[in-house]
C-alpha cells in the first residue's frame, strides 16, 4: 500500500474502551470521577517488572487484560455506570465463584472488593461500604495491589480467564473488639 492509499483508506481506530486505561482516563469529563482523577503511575512501574506472563500485543489475552483494567478503573473511580465504557451497563452482570449475580449498579454501589472477595474468615464484605473497602485495601497494600491475566480459557462471546493479583501487605490488622469475640475474625484498618 502506498502512502496515498494509506491516507485514503486509514486503519479504523479502535474503540476508546479498547485503547487502554490511560486513553479512557484522558477522555473522561472531570465530573465523572468519584474524587481525583486516578493515577496508575505505580502500576506502570511495578507490573512490567513483577508480572508472571507477557502477552503478545493484540492477542486475546492482552485485549482481555486491558479491558478488565479499564473496567476495574471505572468501577473504582466512576460512580455512575452510565459513564462506563468497558461494559454496556444496562446489560452487565457479573459474579465470582458461583456467587450471586450483581449488576453494574451494585458493582458501583458496594464496590468490586466487596463483590470479588465476599464474606470469608478474614474479611466481612457485608460490613463494608464502597469507601471503607477501599480504605481497608489501600491501608493494607499501600504499595499497590496489582493484577494480570494469566490465561484466557474461552473467547468471546463469553470470556473466561484466570488471573493473578499480588501486593505486599504492609497494613495493620486489629481485632474489631466492638463486634467480635477474642477468638473471632480480625480485619485490617487504618
Amino acid at each position: 500500500m502506498t502512502d496515498t492509499q494509506a491516507d485514503q483508506n486509514p486503519e479504523p481506530e479502535a474503540p476508546l474502551w479498547l485503547q487502554g486505561r490511560e486513553a479512557v482516563i484522558a477522555a473522561a469529563a472531570p465530573e465523572e470521577w468519584r474524587g481525583n482523577v486516578p493515577d496508575y503511575a505505580l502500576s506502570h512501574e511495578v507490573i512490567p517488572r513483577e508480572r508472571s506472563t507477557e502477552h503478545a500485543p493484540g492477542s486475546l489475552e492482552a485485549i482481555v487484560e486491558d479491558l478488565v483494567k479499564v473496567f476495574e478503573m471505572e468501577v473504582s473511580h466512576k460512580g455512575d455506570p452510565a459513564t462506563w465504557l468497558s461494559v454496556v451497563a444496562e446489560q452487565y452482570r457479573g459474579r465470582v465463584n458461583g456467587g450471586e449475580w450483581q449488576d453494574a449498579e451494585e458493582f458501583a454501589r458496594i464496590g468490586s472488593y466487596n463483590i470479588l472477595i465476599g464474606d470469608n474468615p478474614f474479611y466481612e464484605a457485608a460490613n463494608e461500604t464502597f469507601e471503607s473497602s477501599h480504605k481497608v485495601f489501600h491501608t493494607a497494600f499501600p504499595g499497590g495491589f496489582f493484577w494480570e491475566v494469566i490465561e484466557v480459557l474461552s473467547g468471546p462471546p463469553t470470556v473466561s480467564f484466570r488471573w493473578r493479583q499480588w501486593g505486599k501487605y504492609a497494613g495493620v490488622c486489629i481485632r474489631d473488639r466492638a463486634t467480635s469475640p477474642p477468638a473471632s475474625r480480625s480485619r485490617c484498618s487504618a
